[in-house]
């Protein structure tokens, strides 16, 4: 999680707006505000092109971006993982089974964790005909899921073996460069990896060509 704050004024009254980032089963979870708090969430993949404020016009955004729409049986369009999920102070009666302490972080990341596993898990006969009038699937979750959640952070962690001068120089080059995970496009987390080893490629530690820009999650897949 990185949890920043960021000043802002209100009639002349200074607040901060706390921001903490999530990431639960390749999801990256944003909750921000002071006072009352809003919950978004979208695929990590995507989180470079869709953000609570532009998520209105995702359409635009698929287009512009290449993402191509599917269709359903009943000729309904949508889209296969590019999507988002919100909670804003104004929306919490949206379902009205549900209570959200929309004050609380935790209470919004539970939240979002349970629409996620909505969004993400198909509906069963079950769920269809079995569940309870006026309950939702993963109700019953509460926090138990919460030991699935990586807590995020924006600025990269320097590795304890390679603290040089140089190589954190190298490092800079390469993500500056990139910009973003050259896997799955993402902008949180970024590290800078050799695509030929530190260890047995002395020569080419440094070398800003033998370096790739990667998320923490595609970087660990990568060590796997």
């Amino acid at each position: 999680m990185q949890e920043l704050e960021e000043k802002y004024f209100r009639n002349g009254i200074e607040y901060k707006e706390q921001i903490e980032i999530y990431e639960f089963k390749d999801w990256l979870i944003t909750i921000t505000g002071d006072d009352e708090l809003t919950g978004f969430a979208t695929p990590t993949k995507y989180a470079h092109l869709l953000n609570k404020d532009n998520c209105d016009y995702i359409d635009q955004i698929a287009e512009q971006n290449g993402i191509k729409y599917l269709l359903n049986e009943d000729g309904d369009s949508y889209y296969e993982d590019f999507g988002y999920i919100i909670l804003e102070p104004d929306d919490i009666f949206k379902f009205p089974f549900e209570e959200i302490n929309i004050k609380k972080a935790s209470c919004v990341l539970d939240y979002m964790v349970k629409e996620i596993l909505r969004y993400i898990t198909p509906i069963t006969d079950d769920d269809m005909y079995m569940v309870p009038i006026g309950m939702q699937r993963f109700d019953d979750t509460k926090m138990v899921v919460l030991k699935q959640i990586q807590k995020k952070s924006i600025t990269p962690k320097t590795s304890k073996r390679k603290t040089g001068f140089l190589h954190q120089a190298w490092a800079s080059l390469v993500k500056l460069r990139d910009e973003k995970c050259t896997e799955c496009k993402s902008v949180y987390d970024l590290h800078a990896h050799h695509i030929k080893s530190y260890k047995d490629f002395a020569e080419l530690r440094y070398d800003v060509n033998n370096g790739v820009t990667l998320c923490g999650q595609c970087h660990r897949k990568i060590h796997k």
